[in-house]
Parts: structure tokens; sequence; C-alpha cells
């Protein structure tokens, strides 16, 4: 009377069954938020995130319901844990070591409100479900949201102009200045470098 006759985890695909058919079917490893359980007046009600999409399953019933809830977790944890783990690599490469290039900004900004969401609207369970190591490293990237490439490519500069000092102060005869040293680090996907006669264009390209 009321949807489906039951729910059940299938392959890490978590299964909706009605009438013995699969009416709908969610693969765990591409959830990036945790399912949640609420007791209701007329029974449980599952609510799964999946992107921008939300699936709600009404008029469970209760017993056993957050042990399943709890399995399913366990299992999205693990998929999240690895989103983290490749998020923190890329954004290690594409904003700390390389210069944040333009055409890397899609990318960097879905990395950045995917965690942010998922820290901001589930703490508990993050905090729950995943080790004090991958929160951590989840944190650093979510702290970046909401997304702007300017201050994200000025916070790599000054860390480069820091990490890099000795070299520039000492790679010429005279200490590279600070509009030199910018036109070395800013290594975007197109770039041009205007400048007077006798300052330093040659010094910046070598």
């Amino acid at each position: 009377l009321f949807g489906a006759d039951f729910v059940q985890l299938n392959n890490n695909s978590l299964e909706i069954i009605k009438n013995e058919g699969v009416i709908s079917s969610f693969a765990l490893n591409e959830c990036r938020k945790f399912i949640s359980y609420e007791k209701t007046v007329f029974g449980g009600k599952l609510t799964i995130e999946i992107g921008d999409e939300t699936h709600k399953v009404n008029f469970t019933k209760d017993l056993g319901a957050n042990a399943f809830t709890n399995s399913l977790n366990k299992i999205i944890a693990t998929s999240i844990a690895n989103y983290i783990q490749e998020a923190s690599k890329t954004f290690t490469k594409e904003v700390f070591v390389e210069y944040p290039r333009d055409s890397r900004v899609a990318r960097l900004n879905e990395l950045c409100r995917t965690l942010h969401d998922g820290i901001s609207k589930q703490k508990e369970k993050w905090t729950t479900y995943l080790t004090s190591d991958e929160l951590t490293k989840a944190e650093d990237i979510a702290r970046f949201h909401p997304f702007n490439v300017i201050s994200l490519q000025e916070h790599h500069e000054q860390l480069k102009l820091k990490e890099r000092k000795p070299f520039f102060d000492e790679v010429e005869s005279n200490p590279l200045t600070l509009e030199q040293r910018l036109g070395v680090l800013r290594s975007n996907d197109r770039n041009m470098v205007i400048a007077a006669a006798g300052t330093g264009k040659t010094s910046v390209i070598v």
C-alpha cells in the first residue's frame, strides 16, 4: 500500500524491491554522504543522497533498521575514504605543487564543494565512520569552499615565494624582483609577460 516491499543490500548496491522486482538501485560506492535513518509515526524513513538527488524510503520497520543502516554506512565510509585519498592527491598536486590553472577550476571546485557539503551536513557521521587522518585531509580541502580560483592562486604564490626564496635570491647576480618572481610562478594555461627593455625578461625565462 505504501511503496516498497523491502530494501536489501546486493553486491554493495542498495536495492528497493516491489512485487519481487527491483524498482530502484543505488551503488553505494557513488555515495558521498552517509545514509540516515529516522523513526517516524508511521515507521522509519531511510534517506539516501547521491549527487544532487535525494531519495527517501518511507514506512520501514524499526526492527533491525539501525543495524542495517550502520552496515550500509560502513560500506559508504570505505568509498568516501577512497574519494578523500584521491582528492587529497589531486589537490596537493594541482594547488600546492603546481600552479592552480584555469583549466582545473571545475574539478577543484567539485572536490571542495563535495567535501564541504559532506562535512557540514553530516559532521557526526563523518567523525564516527572516518579516521581522524581522513577527516583532517577532507577538512584541509573543504576549507577552500566557496571556491575562488584567484584566492587559491594567491595562496599558491605565497607558499612558493617563501619556499623558493633562496633560489630567487641567488639565481642571477641580482635577486629577482617580486614582479619577476611572480612571472616565474604564474604557470597558467596561457601566459603573457609584458616588460620594458632591461627589466629582466630574460632572467624570468631562464
